[in-house]
């Protein structure tokens, strides 16, 4: 999970210029945020933070993954789409999916 004011050094150590950033981005920032039912503390993110620690880092390419079980298909396809407008390069990871590293 990531820190409310700040990014994790050794976060964006580890990411700094990789080809494959893959990113725990199971919710979205108004679900994480959401005053009903707030995901802060559950340990995991949100892909809008994902998206904003590859820019930092430099990565070429940015992985969203490990989704909230709530999400359709329909509503990765929206999750990606809003990715691609802030990160070209960033994309939902799907089950089965297969990265080349080449």
């Amino acid at each position: 999970e990531h820190f409310p004011d700040r990014f994790d050094a050794n976060v964006l150590h580890l990411a700094r210029e990789a080809d494959v950033f893959i990113y725990d981005a199971t919710y979205t920032n108004e679900e994480y945020h959401n005053d009903q039912l707030p995901r802060i503390g559950w340990g995991h993110s949100t892909w809008q933070v994902g998206v904003e620690i590859a820019k930092k880092a430099g990565v070429k390419q940015v992985v969203m993954y490990q989704h909230d079980p709530s999400h359709t298909d329909e509503i990765l396809d929206q999750i990606e789409a809003q990715v691609q407008v802030v990160f070209p390069n960033g994309i939902v990871a799907r089950e089965g999916m297969i990265l080349n590293l080449d």
